[in-house]
């Protein structure tokens, strides 16, 4: 398997497809096999490199604080290891953190921003928002990872039909090493750039499902503080819009990254909200 050694731990990714790079990049407890839905679509008009992150699937179980901070300096690493700038940057919930991070940190490297389902910080301010993460780690810490990937899956899989997206979640989560995704968790709660969203200078595509109910800063709120972004909301999705609209998702990043390239560093036209 591919990887690269950076900041004391081993990086594992993959790569597929031709054409200009682009990266993604998952979310907490999660892995390079979650972008399965969309990677073979993607990789038909551009190379796809998809990592893990440290702590989690193949990568290192690098012990030590995590932060938001440390996930972006790996995949900035990545980048120049393996010589793909400027690329695409695309991330999902804490993997959106990270995108963002990376793009304000390093607006040379990143040739456009995607963030899906993640804001600039956590806010863990209402009643429902503290139990559920009361219950997370009650789960995390008493009874095991698999608990808290039926109870995730539930709730990003609650319709009928999406049986088997429920068992994938739980199946995989069982998988996570627990003390990386307690790490990973805490730098997802303690991340915090709303103040700096300004720094993001290249072309910026929110993308957040309608029923997504994760407490986070919503786009709608801050995303005019950058130059070059805007927000598509996607009806009737949840927090793993990747996968439950994964066909409208793969045209919407499809024509995000063909605008971008086509206009060079005029504003891309996006649908809005």
């Amino acid at each position: 398997m591919p990887h690269v050694q950076v900041n004391g731990t081993r990086i594992h990714y993959t790569v597929e497809g031709s054409g200009p790079p682009a990266m993604l990049v998952h979310g907490l407890g999660s892995s390079h096999r979650d972008w399965e839905f969309n990677a073979p679509a993607l990789s038909k008009s551009h190379t796809l490199v998809i990592p893990d992150c440290r702590g989690h699937g193949l990568s290192g179980k690098a012990p030590g604080r995590y932060s938001i901070d440390l996930f972006a300096s790996d995949l900035a690493e990545l980048v120049e290891t393996l010589d793909l700038e400027p690329i695409h940057l695309l991330g999902i919930s804490m993997g959106g953190m990270i995108a963002m991070r990376l793009a304000a940190d390093r607006p040379k490297m990143v040739r456009s921003l995607t963030v899906v389902n993640a804001g600039c910080r956590i806010r863990i301010d209402s009643l429902r928002a503290r139990l559920s993460l009361v219950l997370r780690r009650f789960l995390l810490n008493f009874i095991g990872m698999r608990a808290v990937g039926k109870k995730l899956g539930q709730e990003m899989f609650p319709e009928r039909g999406q049986e088997k997206f429920r068992r994938l979640v739980e199946q995989r989560w069982a998988e996570n090493d627990r003390g990386c995704y307690r790490r990973s968790l805490d730098a997802v709660l303690g991340f915090d750039m709303c103040g700096q969203l300004e720094r993001i200078k290249c072309p910026a595509l929110f993308v957040r499902g309608e029923l997504d109910d994760t407490p986070v800063e919503l786009p709608e709120q801050y995303i005019r503080s950058m130059p070059d972004a805007r927000l598509v909301v996607i009806e009737g999705s949840r927090h793993a819009t990747p996968i439950d609209r994964a066909e409208e998702f793969n045209t919407l990043v499809e024509r995000f990254w063909s605008e971008v390239e086509s206009n060079g560093n005029q504003r891309p036209v996006t649908k809005d909200t």
